[in-house]
């Protein structure tokens, strides 16, 4: 869904406590993050990178084994990386503070490792080497491309809310079905496509082969 429905859905419906949003930073290719390590370059591609708000380590139970917590992903310069990625690029040093080059669609970016995090189990249907801020990510967008990533422009986001325990779903999913056609309904019209939010359970989403969860999902079912 779009960047900007998270947020709407927050600000706007009483049942919706918090939000998190994810997306891929990677397609036919992934990125590229390299160090220098004993005076060698140590480079890696192809990794799976995702985007997220800061509140994806509130919001999830992904470990943080070294960090600053909650504020890991506050700076927009900051980057999370799995225990496997810390090992490969650092060795046994303590990587918290270090800086890794990150390569992707907008070019090189000098990131500060705030946070290492536990390997996401195999079971997982949100797989990752590395993490990056959302905000940070749209700070490098180029002006003359600002447009395009606008909160209603840029989509392909992965959503996750947290309800109020004693939240009516239907209600909320019909509120938030309204958010989506007022922002981009006449869009939708044009394209003939017709959209209703509809809430997943994160207890289902386990054994859902069928529902297209972006390119996150890689997670295997059989572990």
């Amino acid at each position: 869904i779009h960047m900007g429905a998270a947020q709407a859905f927050k600000d706007e419906i009483p049942g919706v406590k918090s939000f998190a949003r994810i997306r891929a930073d990677f397609f036919q290719e992934g990125p590229t993050i390299s160090h220098i390590y004993s005076g060698d370059k140590v480079a890696f591609k192809d990794l799976k990178s995702i985007v997220v708000d800061w509140r994806f380590v509130t919001l999830f139970t992904f470990p943080l084994i070294k960090g600053k917590g909650a504020s890991a992903l506050r700076s927009p310069k900051s980057i999370l990386i799995t225990e496997n990625i810390a090992e490969r690029l650092f060795g046994k040093d303590n990587p918290i503070g270090k800086t890794v080059d990150y390569g992707m669609n907008q070019g090189v970016l000098t990131l500060e490792v705030t946070g290492v995090i536990k390997d996401p189990p195999a079971n997982s249907h949100i797989q990752f080497d590395v993490i990056i801020p959302l905000h940070g990510y749209l700070a490098n967008i180029p002006a003359a491309q600002l447009q395009y990533y606008s909160a209603w422009n840029f989509r392909e986001f992965t959503t996750y809310v947290a309800l109020s325990p004693h939240a009516d779903i239907e209600k909320v999913e019909k509120e938030m079905s309204h958010i989506v056609q007022r922002n981009i309904g006449d869009d939708l019209r044009e394209a003939n496509i017709s959209l209703a939010v509809q809430l997943q359970p994160m207890k289902s989403v386990y054994f859902d082969r069928q529902t297209d969860l972006g390119v996150i999902g890689f997670g295997s079912t059989l572990v």
